[in-house]
């Protein structure tokens, strides 16, 4: 498990410092180092919180959404397809709804995103289930590092690096920690598992 002791170890030791286990100095760099690391869509999730009823239309973005990867809803017997993208976004999911009350309910196949919601269409013709898999952002803690432990190189040589910044060493030293980290960091998104995201037709 990556903890904040460990990464403060590390740190002192690339930069010679002396800072204590316990010790703040070392929380902003740490901290915009998980920020760095979920803005390159490295930290994936899945919401299994949300459901929609009879002519449910709409489900929120999970806590700390970035991205999504798919929207897969279950009615109670068998997962469905990943839910299509629709090409013409807010606009186009507008026109189809002109026709809803013409076409009625039926097992969604769409959907698009507005305002911290998926639109989903059409509207649910019962009650499903919904899992939503995505790319969050890191919360803006370090109380829970939530990477795991194939994450310890980036974010050790990530936080060396940005205390490198923050508190302005020597040029070669930023450099060194700078490139030590973005090479570590793209090692870690080349190994992360392929998750198509799903644009439909």
């Amino acid at each position: 498990m990556i903890t904040k002791a460990g990464i403060i170890s590390f740190v002192n030791e690339a930069l010679k410092l002396e800072e204590l286990a316990t010790s703040t100095a070392y929380d902003i760099a740490l901290q915009t180092c998980l920020n760095d690391l979920s803005n390159c869509n490295l930290l994936p999730a899945e919401d299994i919180s949300q459901s929609l009823v009879l002519e449910g239309k709409t489900l929120n973005y999970p806590t700390a959404f970035k991205q999504l990867i798919s929207i897969v809803l279950n009615d109670g017997s068998y997962d469905g397809k990943p839910l299509k993208l629709i090409p013409g976004g807010m606009s186009e999911y507008g026109r189809l709804m002109q026709n809803y009350s013409s076409n009625g309910v039926g097992e969604p196949t769409h959907q698009t995103e507005f305002n911290k919601k998926f639109y989903i269409y059409p509207p649910a013709d019962g009650a499903y289930t919904a899992k939503i898999k995505h790319y969050k952002f890191h919360a803006q803690s370090i109380t829970t590092i939530e990477f795991g432990d194939e994450f310890a190189n980036a974010i050790n040589l990530g936080t060396a690096y940005f205390k490198a910044v923050l508190t302005n060493r020597p040029v070669e030293t930023v450099t060194k920690y700078s490139q030590l980290y973005y090479a570590e960091r793209e090692i870690r998104r080349l190994e992360m598992p392929t998750e198509p995201q799903i644009v439909g037709e």
